[in-house]
């Protein structure tokens, strides 16, 4: 088995959950980072979010404020009402104006509602103002909202956006902690364990993902690619079957990615790093031919390069590697072939000089 190549492991593309928020996965390194919407000034409340539409219903002098007069039952409905209406319109609509008004109205019938302070949290996210989504957020975890799933996945979400990774860890760590099978956070925990290179523990959190959890998007499967992939470099010396083992496991979970969406560019461009970095690739019995092998990979890259939004830069650097790389192997495999025929040519002309030596010496023998 050859040595693998002194570079180091190229870095995966990997994608993040933002479902809950109503907004499509986001994915690292796909395109260069695009400057974050302009955040609006902290407010004093989730029911008075600053200039960014209604501010809330108005309470005129003299007139009792919503709510006041309701039973609890009758309170809850309402709230309950007003917080259907609008995740409805982030899930469905991708309405943030829509939802951002029912989460006040809902906290004009009772301000304790962690819920309506989280769902304003969450239209503000999709607005992109992510201060507002801090503060709201914090004050409903001072009204009780610790044990509030979508509040600690919210926290999370602006602590990557905020460049904060251990505080981010360490929300969505908290969202999975109240609920296992939370499938976004999970998602986005599993994110973290393989930019801190926890391959093992991002192998068992996205098999569980894509197995019982049913949740098998293309994002998932690229994840748990890349995590076979960065896992199978623990096995290069101890276990070489092992390793073949999950280097082949990651190509599948690169193609079942490809199947559920033909274009979904981190699954090229990590199936091209697969290619790229794993000398030798097992195929069958045997390892793959090197040439092969890094052909392929500047096919993947190729056709990450050619999808919306891809990193042309990025893919041109890979695939320049990879030519690189072949350029010398096949320099390496003319010098052996120009070797090898001088070897055959030495070989002739040895055994032609010999028979010409055999037949001089039988001219010249004695007669009897």
């Amino acid at each position: 088995m050859r040595p693998l190549p002194a570079r180091p492991l190229a870095a995966a593309l990997l994608s993040i959950a933002l479902g809950a928020c109503g907004v499509t996965a986001k994915q690292d390194a796909a395109k260069p980072s695009q400057p974050a919407a302009q955040a609006r000034p902290a407010t004093t409340g989730p029911a008075t979010p600053g200039d960014e539409g209604a501010s809330g219903p108005e309470v005129q002098s003299g007139v009792r404020p919503p709510g006041l007069d309701l039973s609890p039952a009758d309170k809850q409905k309402r709230v309950a009402a007003h917080l259907q209406r609008g995740q409805t319109a982030l899930d469905a609509q991708r309405d943030a104006d829509l939802a951002s008004g029912e989460a006040k109205l809902a906290l004009a019938v009772d301000e304790t509602s962690v819920d309506a302070m989280v769902l304003l949290a969450q239209a503000y996210y999709v607005k992109g103002y992510y201060d507002l989504v801090q503060d709201v957020l914090e004050k409903a975890l001072q009204r009780g909202g610790g044990n509030n799933k979508r509040l600690h996945f919210l926290f999370g979400l602006v602590h990557d956006h905020n460049n904060k990774p251990d505080d981010a860890f360490a929300s969505y760590q908290k969202a999975v902690a109240i609920d296992g099978s939370y499938k976004s956070a999970l998602m986005n925990l599993g994110v973290h364990q393989l930019r801190n290179k926890r391959f093992q523990d991002a192998v068992a959190l996205y098999e569980r993902l894509t197995g019982p959890l049913g949740y098998r998007t293309p994002a998932s499967y690229t994840n748990l690619g890349s995590a076979y992939r960065g896992l199978s470099a623990d096995f290069t010396t101890s276990d070489v079957g092992k390793r073949n083992e999950l280097l082949l496991k990651a190509e599948r979970a690169y193609n079942q990615a490809l199947t559920a969406n033909r274009n979904y560019g981190n699954a090229y461009y990590n199936m091209g790093l697969l290619y790229l970095d794993a000398d030798p690739f097992p195929e069958g019995k045997a390892e793959m031919d090197l040439i092969k092998r890094l052909q392929r990979a500047k096919t993947e890259f190729g056709e990450y390069r050619r999808l919306p939004g891809a990193d042309q830069k990025l893919a041109d650097e890979q695939v320049a590697v990879a030519q690189k790389l072949i350029d010398k192997e096949e320099r390496a495999r003319q010098k052996a072939r120009e070797r090898e025929a001088k070897r055959k040519a030495r070989d002739a002309k040895d055994a032609q000089d010999k028979a010409k030596d055999g037949q001089g010496q039988q001219g010249t023998s004695p007669k009897p």
